[in-house]
């Protein structure tokens, strides 16, 4: 078999997997509607300010950017992405979410990007490892422009014991 027809097995398993199995972390938050949703959103910020936690970088309470945030998510095609860290300070914390974020992220969207990729690939190819290596690199320039796009739409932040902080960060991403 050669190292052309394996990726795109590979590529073609992967998103028959991801259409199968959900991932749990990109997974929509249900809906709810009216005092529910109300109910639901202040009854998350209670436990949130009883951890501690603050709106980083923000003058909105937490109650408020929690609501905000979930309004958000369900009326738009939208899906969550949360991501958590712990560092030395927030600088550090901050990062390691960042970078926590990009990489799930990136996971995700190289199984629907590489479905997009078309690259003509005809019978007679001769060099299948140049084909196999433009496909790599066309799906790894598509996923780089999605993720420069991603930034958190909340992060939270919390002092915790030995002088660490820890970070939680929210992000909105397109459902397509």
């Amino acid at each position: 078999m050669s190292a052309l027809t394996r990726k795109l097995l590979k590529t073609i398993l992967g998103v028959m997997l991801l259409s199968v199995i959900p991932i749990g972390v990109f997974a929509s938050s249900p809906l709810y509607q009216g005092k529910e949703f109300a109910k639901e959103t202040k009854k998350l910020s209670k436990k949130l300010k009883e951890e501690k936690w603050q709106v980083y970088d923000s003058n909105q309470p937490l109650d408020v950017a929690i609501k905000n945030y979930y309004l958000k998510l369900e009326k738009g095609n939208l899906q969550s992405l949360t991501v958590e860290a712990v560092g030395n300070n927030e600088h550090v914390a901050l990062q390691k979410a960042q970078h926590r974020a990009n990489a799930q992220y990136a996971a995700q969207q190289e199984m629907y990007v590489s479905r997009d990729v078309n690259i003509t690939v005809s019978n007679e190819v001769v060099d299948e490892v140049k084909s196999c290596s433009e496909f790599d690199q066309t799906v790894q320039t598509k996923v780089d422009q999605k993720i420069r796009s991603l930034r958190p739409e909340v992060t939270l932040i919390r002092k915790i014991s030995n002088a660490k902080v820890e970070v939680k960060m929210f992000f909105l991403i397109s459902k397509e």
